[in-house]
C-alpha cells in the first residue's frame, strides 16, 4: 500500500513527492509550474482557435502545486468577464438560485452565480454553484440534459409515470412560451 504525504496548496512544486503514476510533464511559466509543454498548442472552447498555450492562463492548483491551463484563450476570458459584469450590472444583484427556487429548495448559505447564454451572450437567471455546474457539464445542451433523465430512469426507484407526467407539463410549458 502506497501511503502519501499530504500535500498543502500553495507551496512550491516538489517532484519527488509527486507518486509515479501521477507524474506528468510539466514546464515553468511566470513562476507557475503548468501542465503540459511550452511548445504545446489549445484550442479555445469559446473562440475555437487554436493557440500556443502562452494565450492561456493559469487555473488553481492541484494537490501536488502544479497549474493546468484554462479551456478559454485569454482574449475570450476578458470578453466573458466584461460581458459578466455588464450583465450582473443589468441584472443584479443576485437573489436565489432559480432552480432550487423552482424545486422549493431554500439554501441561503450558497452562492449565487450569473448564467448567461454562450452562444446569443443573452442573461438566463442566477444559479447555485451546483447547478450552475451542472448546466455546464451538460455543455448548455437541454437535449443533453434530457438524455440526462433518461439515463436516471433506468434506475428502478424513480416513478417513470410521475417523471414522464411532469416532463409532458414542462414540455407544454415550453410550447406556449
Amino acid at each position: 500500500m502506497i501511503k502519501h504525504k499530504k500535500i498543502v496548496h500553495g507551496l512550491k512544486y516538489d517532484e519527488s513527492l509527486v507518486p509515479e503514476y501521477d507524474r506528468v510533464n510539466t514546464f515553468e511559466r511566470n513562476g507557475h509550474v503548468i501542465i503540459g509543454h511550452e511548445d504545446m498548442i489549445m484550442q479555445c472552447i469559446r473562440c475555437d482557435e487554436w493557440k500556443n498555450q502562452k494565450y492561456f492562463s493559469p487555473k488553481f492548483l492541484d494537490r501536488f502545486g502544479r497549474r493546468k491551463l484554462r479551456g478559454t484563450c485569454n482574449e475570450c476570458e476578458i470578453k466573458d468577464t466584461l460581458l459578466r459584469r455588464k450583465l450582473q450590472k443589468a441584472h443584479g444583484p443576485a437573489k436565489s438560485c432559480v432552480i432550487c427556487d423552482m424545486l422549493g429548495i431554500k439554501n441561503s448559505e450558497v452562492s449565487i452565480f450569473l448564467d448567461h447564454n454562450h452562444k446569443t451572450l443573452k442573461f438566463r437567471g442566477w444559479l447555485c454553484s451546483g447547478h450552475n455546474n451542472a448546466v455546464g457539464q451538460f455543455k448548455d445542451d437541454p437535449l443533453a440534459m434530457i438524455m440526462g433523465i433518461k439515463y436516471l430512469m433506468t434506475d428502478e426507484y424513480y416513478d417513470k409515470r410521475e417523471v414522464a407526467l411532469k416532463l409532458r407539463g414542462l414540455a407544454s410549458e415550453l410550447e406556449n412560451d
